[in-house]
């Protein structure tokens, strides 16, 4: 049987029915969209407003936070504490200190949750003690003095020594004590072992334990293994520091350190 071939004229004429058919089915598509589409009421505008603003709030809170006497401001060389700033303090049981002549205050939204997280490890069988909380301008300065004196006497140059110095203590000025935010942690185990503060300490049921719950009481640990490009201060697995526990949760959850949730990193 022979091959049966459409004129040109044909097949024009079925492309144009074609395209018509399919340009009236796309409009009847969209009259039915029209007038089907769910309306958007005043309540729901309302609700939409309601979330910006709840948005805006939240993000102005965190900026107030980060200011001087904030729970997030940060304390470091870039960002040294005023002349003369003095945290509102509180004070903190002595029974919690690794000895009785520690100066036991702290700054007084952070004090209750010190005090509590470390009763409540005491109670769950881990010891901790505070090894150094609040510090005043002169106490700081001593502290700096004596490390650089370390280096000083391992061969180190005034300039080299201080630098050195100052990876492992803030100078004055720029340390988190000074700000009643911060907290030595150790435990009554490691004080019968240990002579001073090492990364060793991470390897403590001691440690485990805070890592696992100092967020529920507000605290992060501050100079996180990693995060000295960032901080500028080597890893401290001792060194505690209160945010609150909002802050703290998020805080862990996004695995940052205080200069990157602050932005400032």
């Amino acid at each position: 049987m022979a091959k049966r071939t459409l004129r040109p004229g044909c097949a024009g004429s079925l492309t144009a029915i074609a395209v018509c058919l399919v340009g009236g089915l796309v409009f009847a598509y969209a009259i039915f969209n029209k007038h089907n589409a769910p309306v958007t009421s005043g309540a729901s505008t309302s609700a939409v407003a309601s979330a910006a603003s709840s948005v805006a709030s939240k993000t102005g809170a965190l900026a107030s936070e980060m200011k001087t006497g904030g729970l997030l401001m940060l304390v470091n060389a870039q960002n040294p504490l005023p002349s003369g700033y003095v945290p509102t303090l509180d004070t903190v049981d002595k029974y919690y200190y690794t000895t009785s002549d520690k100066d036991n205050h702290f700054d007084s939204r952070a004090a209750p949750h010190l005090t509590q997280m470390i009763h409540d490890a005491r109670a769950a069988g881990v010891q901790l003690v505070i090894y150094s909380g609040y510090r005043s301008m002169a106490y700081q300065t001593n502290n700096f003095d004596r490390k650089v004196s370390q280096y000083r006497a391992d061969g180190y140059g005034a300039s080299a020594a201080s630098s050195k110095a100052a990876t492992l203590v803030a100078p004055p000025g720029t340390s988190e004590h000074e700000s009643g935010l911060a907290a030595d942690i150790v435990s009554t185990d490691w004080l019968k072992k240990n002579s001073d503060l090492s990364d060793a300490f991470d390897k403590t049921d001691a440690f485990a334990w805070l890592e696992k719950h100092a967020a529920d009481y507000g605290f992060i640990l501050r100079y996180p293994k990693g995060k000295t490009s960032i901080t500028g201060i080597e890893y401290e697995p001792w060194h505690w520091r209160y945010v609150g526990r909002d802050n703290a949760e998020k805080i862990n959850a996004a695995g940052l350190c205080l200069e990157e949730y602050d932005g400032k990193a």
